[in-house]
């Protein structure tokens, strides 16, 4: 019987070979850890790297944001001190200041002053 068992033995070991030829399986031994650390390794490399972009990109939005603004009260506040320089330059404002501040009068005009 001895002979019997080794040879099921021999023939199981044998297809068992075969079967596993095709199949690529991860060794156990020292190798096979260190490459599953090194796979880790560069995959949480990736992941940290895509993570810190992201979140480069997330603070570049928000100051792209805080620009927009900045522009937009830029382009509001020029557009107020434009229209304050057309009123400055007008004749009227010019002959109301001078009337007002310097007392300045049109020829043939009597001043009054009040009391």
């Amino acid at each position: 019987m001895g002979g019997r068992e080794d040879l099921r033995r021999e023939n199981l070991a044998q297809t068992h070979g075969e079967r596993d030829k095709g199949r690529t399986t991860f060794s156990r031994g020292k190798k096979g850890v260190w490459k599953r650390w090194a796979f880790v390794g560069v995959l949480l490399y990736f992941l940290v790297s895509g993570l810190r972009q992201e979140v480069r990109l997330w603070v570049l939005r928000g100051q792209a944001e805080n620009y927009r603004k900045q522009v937009e009260s830029l382009r509001q506040e020029s557009t107020e001190l434009q229209q304050k320089i057309q009123l400055l330059m007008s004749d009227a404002y010019v002959e109301k200041m001078a009337r007002e501040r310097l007392g300045l009068i049109k020829p043939g005009e009597t001043p009054y002053y009040p009391k």
